[in-house]
């Protein structure tokens, strides 16, 4: 790995390298470069980088003032703190070097320094060697003793008006790596997009290229890692971006014991079973849970099972049915059962002879109707329950009057829930309702 050379107090040449990634840089990344003063261990840089050039994967850093005043070698590196939070320290097998060398000295102004003259006097061959002269490209001053300068013509030496001038016997044919460096510098040129920049000082030649291309279009591997480094997880939820298998994979482990409606229906739809005439009907996907009940009982005869009910001061209703089939019924003959029922409303001014009424407490409904005749009067009354508003008239009718006294009597019946009611006739005395259950 080449050393990159400064004098000391230098800014330039900048550090440049092309780094060895399996990845590309973005120009999202955090980069930073650090530079270690070896013999001390002294850290002396702490600084981003100056430039990165995302399609050659090059990084530079531009020295400032104080980065190379200690002497001697340093130790650099390079870290990327990568959009995902991972981190790359380059290189990973060893360190950048640089070098920090002491400039000559640069205090003494040029009209104090030492330049003495080189004075020739008489010189015997056999004191004058060709590599004391291969220094020397001209001697000047006085030159005496002309056959002894005379007898080395022709060998290492040549005399011209007075001069005497060293030849260069050197016959190494061999150019120096400086040589050949000089020769490649200069050979090599750029062309379009690539630049070519031979530093002789330090002995580097960078070949850069510029990227023309100008579509901004992404590639599927560039928007794979923005979104992979764009999501996130949060509580429950934990995303998984595998770069080398494309794939992007979200989990989330539920801690919510509470079990959702869905659940509850499916245990209730699974726990009811139908027994005998019913029978039960659990549509998951409607959400709906239908109970059904079939009257397999062909004994009983409508016209004589209509059931009369009292009301009690005592907040219970009698149900009493009248039974005069001779097959069996549903309830026995003189049988009483008390059922619960809410306050009773007076409804008299709320209602009206034939008009229709629906039941929509969702609970069966005791309507109360009690005639009111003066004397000398008639009231009749006629009670209808149906599933719509048609006439279907139930029960016994209150037919009253023609007395000397005034006379009362009560018509009245339990509603389903949903079923239409009304009272026809005339001489209605009060209308009374009461929700059972």
């Amino acid at each position: 790995m080449p050393v990159v050379t400064l004098k000391q107090g230098d800014t330039t040449p900048e550090f440049e390298q092309e780094l060895e990634l399996d990845r590309e840089l973005t120009g999202d990344e955090s980069i930073r470069f650090y530079m270690e003063h070896e013999e001390s261990g002294t850290l002396v840089v702490n600084q981003p980088v100056t430039e990165v050039k995302e399609s050659q994967n090059q990084v530079v850093y531009d020295f400032q003032e104080g980065d190379t005043s200690r002497l001697d070698m340093h130790h650099a590196e390079i870290v990327i703190t990568w959009p995902d939070g991972e981190v790359q320290t380059l290189p990973n097998d060893q360190n950048f070097e640089v070098e920090i060398v002491e400039p000559v000295n640069r205090d003494v102004p040029p009209e104090q320094l030492d330049r003495p003259d080189i004075n020739v006097g008489v010189v015997d061959a056999d004191q004058i060697t060709a590599p004391t002269l291969q220094a020397v490209e001209t001697l000047t001053g006085s030159v005496t003793g002309d056959q002894t300068i005379s007898s080395l013509v022709g060998e290492n030496l040549s005399v011209e008006n007075g001069a005497l001038t060293a030849v260069d016997t050197d016959t190494n044919t061999e150019r120096t790596d400086e040589e050949i460096e000089d020769v490649v510098g200069a050979l090599l040129a750029g062309s379009g997009a690539t630049t070519i920049s031979y530093d002789d000082q330090a002995g580097t030649l960078t070949i850069s290229s510029t990227d023309t291309d100008t579509d901004t279009q992404l590639t599927d591997e560039q928007v794979r890692d923005i979104v992979g480094a764009f999501v996130t997880g949060g509580g429950a939820t934990t995303v998984a971006y595998d770069d080398a298998d494309n794939t992007l994979t979200i989990s989330s482990t539920d801690t919510n014991t509470q079990r959702s409606n869905e659940e509850i229906q499916d245990v209730v739809g699974a726990l009811l079973t139908a027994s005998g005439a019913a029978s039960i009907d659990y549509d998951d996907q409607a959400g709906s849970l239908t109970i059904n009940a079939t009257d397999t009982n062909t004994q009983l005869d409508p016209g004589h099972h209509n059931p009369t009910y009292d009301s009690d001061e005592d907040g219970t209703i009698d149900a009493d049915v009248d039974n005069t089939n001779t097959t069996t019924d549903a309830l026995t003959v003189g049988t009483s059962a008390e059922l619960p029922m809410d306050a009773r409303t007076d409804e008299t001014a709320n209602r009206s002879s034939s008009s229709w009424y629906q039941n929509t407490t969702g609970k069966p409904l005791l309507v109360e109707v009690t005639t009111s005749n003066t004397s000398g009067g008639r009231s009749a009354l006629a009670l209808h329950v149906n599933d719509t508003e048609s006439d279907n008239r139930i029960g016994a009718d209150s037919d009253v009057g023609d007395g000397a006294d005034t006379t009362y009597a009560t018509v009245s019946t339990i509603v389903p829930p949903s079923q239409h009611y009304k009272i026809s006739g005339t001489g209605i005395g009060k209308w009374s309702e009461t929700t059972i259950g």
